[in-house]
């Protein structure tokens, strides 16, 4: 069985559940393939087998293969450079394989205790007590997210080197606010509710620097609960 994700972070979060279903199926983790610089995402997820994709493309390719990559042109007959069904091409991923759509919900990381703290300890030395964290950046580009308060300290996530998107998860945990723009920090919060039920963090979510703005994740109805700004 062959998944082919080769990007980008939320879409491989937000598939783990598929690799989970087709690893107690077949007995066997599906096989993977991502860019070079993603490979780090095995570390947190269990229920895919992850190649680079250099390595795949050097590989005899037969057997079960998804298309994931192109689930909406596929499922839905559009022609494969049409990129503007914001709405359903993240569920249609689901669809192509004939999985039920809110099967994603049940995303699972393996998050680690000892990077969450470290990263927290490194980002938070001088500071004791509540804050407000946000994320300005995705993959679509960056924006500007203003807090009008100023009661609590506001720091912004940013690249951290030895650390993850994902060991960010202890941040967001902690934090009173987490104001983000829509990426793959929402798959990160699915699996953070999942893990944690009595998350309390108030999260925000701003639009995306491009025509898509929320409508990726209009037909998307996470379990944690959330405002838009």
């Amino acid at each position: 069985m062959i998944i082919h994700q080769i990007h980008s972070i939320g879409d491989i979060i937000f598939l783990e559940p598929m690799f989970r279903h087709f690893f107690k199926k077949n007995n066997e983790k599906p096989l993977v393939p991502v860019r070079n610089h993603l490979m780090w995402l095995s570390d947190y997820i269990e229920s895919a087998q992850f190649i680079t994709e250099s390595s795949y493309t050097k590989m005899n390719k037969a057997g079960e293969k998804i298309n994931t990559m192109y689930a909406n042109q596929l499922y839905r007959g559009l022609p494969m450079d049409y990129h503007e069904d914001f709405e359903n091409c993240m569920l249609d991923k689901y669809r192509l394989a004939k999985l039920p759509t809110e099967m994603w919900l049940d995303i699972d990381l393996k998050f680690n205790p000892c990077r969450g703290e470290n990263l927290m300890t490194e980002f938070l030395t001088y500071h004791y007590g509540e804050y407000i964290l946000k994320n300005e950046y995705s993959q679509a580009g960056n924006i500007n997210i203003e807090i009008d308060q100023d009661e609590l300290p506001v720091y912004s996530m940013k690249s951290v080197d030895g650390f993850t998107l994902i060991d960010w998860y202890m941040l967001i945990f902690q934090a009173k606010e987490f104001h983000t723009v829509s990426t793959s920090t929402f798959y990160l919060l699915q699996a953070m509710k999942n893990k944690f039920p009595n998350m309390a963090t108030k999260i925000f979510i701003y639009p995306r620097p491009n025509r898509d703005g929320l409508r990726g994740i209009t037909n998307l109805h996470p379990t944690f609960e959330f405002e838009t700004r």
